[in-house]
């Protein structure tokens, strides 16, 4: 305890001497050179065109902004998605960024400016972003059919609206060889460095390059098959992607399968049942997820007339749970049309008895485990007969074309509805719009449950016969609005959306 008391009063003579002792040090403060950054604006530019911006800088001190005490850096920061060693760009050192053309790759930057005082050292920063445009960087890609020949049209969406684009390969100049008829166009993620955009046609089918529309004889869908698994002829008549996914239906009515993740390459074909050896024909739709790839895929089998699962990453397909509603291993009919719009976990098929007095059924089931929620007749003489069958993605109804009308099939009223006479208007495709960023973009969520719907005027020449139509669709069996109308391109066989 004595200890305890003289280590006390020891410690408390230390503080009180500390308390007496004279601080000598220095505590004149001087101000520094606070700066500020103006004049950084978000910005879109186009590839390749000249950009100047010249900052105003102000400082606490310096109040009359003299730029040639300070220093300068531009530097432009990519998204992730680029390749590390492409996502910083060095701008210039000049106090005025001044471009004679920019060459950043078609994304959104930001772009940083650093300024460092030459007298105190300290540097203050600032930013914005640069979008980096080109004509065709975003809007409908238009597979339309001229003189039997395919031609790409596109409604480019620049600044809040789109611009009519025909024949724009040639446009840009790109390299892909002529084509015979369209088939089908489609734009996904590929992977995280390059969009997918795919033209399949009676000749060929192809990616172009997703920023400027160029050509190589490597972008033919045969470089990215494992060697040798088809003919350097070989062409496909359906294709679907989703996030660094795709399945291929081909020409040989096999089915083909990529998934970056696992680097699964399109190759042996995935359409073989779970212990056997031979193929069977698989219908060219497919049910898929669009933003995440985990939950499989489902198709069906021509040949058994039966719906088959092909499962995350698997190398054959496999039978799926009988079903309460009808047996999904003995479906006795045909695939007329199947889909999941955006993604969604309801599977819509469209399915076809062509000995029954109802010929026609819609089937509705998850595609996650596949648990059956609808199946029964569509109540209506000679639905069989439509050339287009699509489902909206929130509403219970089936849309669908008997020659120039279209009519609305109420799934629980089991009503149907004549919604749109064309007059002498022939359709050429009928759909509702998948975007895979629809949860982030504020249009694509005012787009995506738009009924599209593309005709052709007999009154007009070839290459200008043309029309796209969208309706707003109302809830309680309203009648369509039109929301948007556009004119003037070829006759339309297939169309997607290229999304940024």
């Amino acid at each position: 305890m004595r200890h305890l008391k003289l280590f006390i009063l020891t410690f408390l003579a230390s503080v009180l001497f500390c308390s007496c002792y004279k601080d000598l040090g220095n505590y004149d403060y001087n101000e520094i050179n606070e700066v500020t950054i103006e004049g950084l604006k978000d910005t879109t530019v186009l590839l390749g065109a000249p950009f100047k911006l010249t900052p105003g800088i102000i400082g606490t001190i310096d109040k009359n902004g003299d730029t040639t005490k300070y220093t300068y850096k531009w530097k432009a920061i990519g998204p992730s998605s680029l390749l590390v060693g492409d996502r910083v760009k060095d701008l210039g050192t000049n106090y005025t960024l001044d471009l004679p053309g920019v060459t950043l790759q078609p994304l959104k930057w930001t772009v940083f400016l650093f300024v460092t005082d030459k007298e105190t050292g300290i540097t203050w920063k600032a930013s914005f972003d640069l979008t980096v445009s080109t004509s065709v960087y975003e809007g409908y890609l238009l597979l339309t059919e001229v003189n039997d020949s395919t031609r790409l049209d596109m409604l480019s969406y620049r600044n809040g609206s789109f611009v009519l684009m025909k024949d724009v390969l040639k446009t840009v100049g790109s390299a892909l060889p002529p084509q015979g008829k369209p088939i089908q166009v489609v734009s996904y993620n590929y992977d995280p460095t390059m969009w997918g955009i795919y033209l399949l046609t009676e000749t060929q089918t192809s990616k172009i390059q997703p920023d400027n529309f160029s050509w190589q004889f490597t972008y033919d869908i045969t470089y990215e098959m494992s060697g040798g698994a088809v003919p350097p002829t070989f062409k496909a008549k359906f294709l679907k992607g989703a996030t660094n996914t795709a399945w291929m239906v081909g020409e040989d009515d096999n089915l083909y399968y990529y998934l970056r993740v696992f680097q699964i390459r399109m190759g042996l074909p995935v359409n073989i049942e779970t212990g056997q050896v031979n193929t069977f024909k698989v219908a060219p739709f497919l049910a898929t997820p669009i933003n995440t790839n985990a939950d499989g895929a489902i198709m069906f089998d021509k040949d058994n007339k039966r719906f088959m699962k092909l499962a995350w990453g698997a190398a054959v397909a496999t039978r799926m749970n009988n079903g309460t509603l009808f047996d999904y291993n003995n479906v006795k009919g045909d695939l007329r049309f199947m889909e999941n719009i955006n993604g969604s976990n309801n599977v819509y098929a469209v399915l076809y008895y062509p000995d029954s007095v109802n010929k026609i059924y819609v089937a509705r089931f998850a595609l996650i485990n596949n648990v059956q929620s609808y199946y029964a007749p569509v109540l209506v003489p000679g639905v069989e007969q439509a050339d287009f069958y699509t489902f909206h993605p929130d509403l219970p109804y089936l849309f669908y074309n008997i020659g120039n009308k279209v009519y609305e099939y109420d799934l629980s009223l089991k009503t149907t509805k004549l919604m749109i006479d064309l007059g002498n208007k022939k359709i050429t495709c009928m759909k509702f719009q998948e975007f895979i960023y629809k949860g982030s973009r504020a249009n694509y969520q005012q787009w995506y449950d738009k009924l599209m719907i593309t005709v052709e005027d007999p009154a007009k020449p070839a290459g200008e016969n043309g029309e796209l139509h969208l309706y707003t669709v109302p809830p309680v069996n309203g009648n369509l609005t039109l929301f948007q109308s556009f004119s003037g391109f070829g006759k339309v066989k297939n169309f997607t959306y290229r999304e940024r």
